[in-house]
């Protein structure tokens, strides 16, 4: 029986088009906040440190070795939180990847891939291999990005890993949010893991997001949702067998 009090937060940013240090500055805001509320573990949408913007991908893409990184892999050790912001993260070949920078609270970094790339993506970014799992306290957390999520062995694999929570990072529009919430909910439904989905909190790339990031419970419950759009924080707290949702504005 997991005996730890445990919280998690899914970070509904607005991104700036291509400014890595502008959107560390929007992402410190959200780290701060989630701070505030005990967060073990840190979600942020996407792309979310450029913006999903295809055709700057390249010009954009990081590694973990990056300075400018250096902000976030501090603030992971000084509040001893999982922080998930997403990139462009460069590769051995022509194309960087669509990456999910994982700092850690013990000052490492690591890198997920995503796996299944979507549309126009393909022209831009070289598709990942690896699934990745992290443990937080008596926790494990499988990630994912986007389009991972609509491939059932993608979550399938998760679960028979022993994943207890599934968190994403994503863009996901208005017309595809009921479709691709649904799926989410279900997958919680069926392999009895929390979810976690964090989306864009305004138009990025030619894309007008839905907001309304969300988790679900291991019974598909909604545990806790933004509204709309905007800058919010949406946050789960679990004590014992129960969580506890809310969510809180973050002025930027």
């Amino acid at each position: 029986m997991m005996t730890q009090k445990f919280t998690m937060a899914a970070a509904q940013s607005l991104s700036e088009k291509g400014d890595i240090h502008s959107n560390i500055s929007n992402h410190t805001r959200f780290i701060e906040k989630a701070a505030e509320q005990c967060a073990d573990v840190l979600v942020f949408p996407e792309l979310s440190l450029t913006g999903y913007e295809l055709e700057l991908a390249k010009s954009c893409a990081v590694s973990e070795k990056d300075s400018c990184l250096f902000p976030l892999k501090d603030l992971a050790q000084k509040h001893q939180m999982l922080i998930a912001a997403g990139a462009p993260v460069k590769s051995l070949g022509k194309k960087p990847y669509i990456g999910e920078l994982l700092f850690l609270p013990d000052g490492h970094i690591k890198v997920y891939k995503k796996q299944f790339l979507h549309g126009e993506e393909k022209h831009y970014f070289e598709s990942g291999n690896d699934d990745l799992i992290l443990p937080v306290k008596e926790r494990r957390i499988a990630m994912a990005i986007c389009a991972d999520t609509t491939h059932v062995k993608h979550v399938k694999n998760a679960a028979q890993n022993g994943a207890h929570i599934y968190a994403a990072g994503v863009l996901i529009s208005k017309q595809g949010y009921l479709k691709d919430t649904g799926m989410l909910k279900g997958y919680a439904m069926e392999y009895g893991m929390a979810v976690l989905m964090a989306n864009h909190g305004g138009p990025t790339g030619g894309w007008v997001s839905a907001g309304k990031s969300i988790i679900f419970n291991e019974k598909g419950e909604c545990i806790a949702a933004a509204c709309g759009t905007g800058s919010e924080l949406v946050l789960a707290k679990k004590e014992g067998n129960h969580w506890i949702g809310k969510t809180v504005l973050v002025e930027l």
